[in-house]
């Protein structure tokens, strides 16, 4: 039990000013802390010229496509068709306005858990100048080695700062965002949901 005077000495302590607490500074409190990802292949918000974007997409090579690298393994079979979608919404000159959905397939997987993913292009479909692409990865049912969900939320790190940054990465390679006080990935440590 605390003396007479450390109580004095806990209520004689200044009150806390606004600028002592930083909120950056977060910490999950949990015994698991949820799968993430940890890096893609593209930029966000980002201009490719169309030969670049078809690269990324993997239109004209098996190889090529959309990465998604993972903090630790997921179950390969709850990535198929559905939980990702590429939407193209036409632009530029001509044609404009449509939207479709752009065809493609997660490259086959050889062991029931991966720590990377690659979605390409199926469709014969090309994108014209102008077009905008949006991908839609449904995170929450990617399941992780002991089924919980892939805490996928985007928590608006796409800044200007980190664009200027990925940029400079060669085209294909993994963008690995750069570490600030805790180091970039998907997810607001609160579990996801599936309805």
């Amino acid at each position: 039990m605390p003396s007479a005077g450390a109580n004095r000495q806990l209520r004689a302590r200044p009150a806390t000013d606004a600028e002592q607490i930083h909120n950056e500074v977060r910490r999950l409190i949990a015994t698991y802390s949820f799968t993430n990802i940890v890096a893609v292949n593209w930029t966000h918000g980002a201009t490719y010229p169309r030969n670049q974007a078809e690269d990324i997409l993997g239109t004209n090579d098996a190889t090529k496509g959309l990465m998604f690298k993972f903090s630790r393994p997921v179950l390969a079979e709850t990535l198929k068709r559905g939980v990702l979608d590429v939407w193209v919404v036409e632009g530029g000159r001509g044609r404009a306005n449509d939207i479709y959905n752009m065809e493609g397939e997660f490259a086959p997987f050889t062991t029931p858990t991966v720590t990377e993913a690659r979605f390409r292009q199926t469709s014969q479909e090309d994108l014209q100048s102008g077009d905008r692409v949006m991908i839609t990865l449904r995170s929450a049912f990617i399941l992780d080695e002991c089924c919980r969900p892939l805490d996928g939320y985007e928590r608006g790190r796409a800044d200007s700062r980190f664009h200027r940054r990925c940029r400079a990465a060669p085209s294909g390679a993994l963008r690995v965002a750069p570490a600030t006080i805790r180091a970039w990935t998907s997810g607001n440590a609160i579990a996801p949901s599936v309805l």
